[in-house]
């Protein structure tokens, strides 16, 4: 599992680094939760899939959409919804 601080490359070699993730909110017999994710300021924050790679997870296509941004670059949102019973493990 990643944990907040992890860092993953996106397929364009950019560094991706994984600021926090909620708690699991149920819905009905679903989980959500969010992905908080900060990237460098070197393009215009936008909203589409991104592809990430982790070392121990390997790689994973993300819906991300840039909720804000600064001088040190921008942070994406993901929001992840799964049967309750397929998020403890995996």
């Amino acid at each position: 599992m990643a944990a907040q601080g992890d860092v993953f490359t996106a397929a364009d070699g950019m560094e991706v680094t994984l600021r926090r993730v909620s708690d699991p909110t149920p819905q009905g017999p679903f989980e959500s939760y969010s992905l908080l994710f900060d990237i460098a300021a070197t393009t215009e924050p936008t909203q589409g899939n991104l592809t990430l790679t982790h070392p121990t997870l390997g790689t994973v296509e993300l819906f991300v959409v840039a909720i804000g941004s600064d001088d040190g670059g921008s942070t994406y949102e993901a929001i992840i919804s799964a049967r309750g019973d397929e998020t403890a493990d995996g």
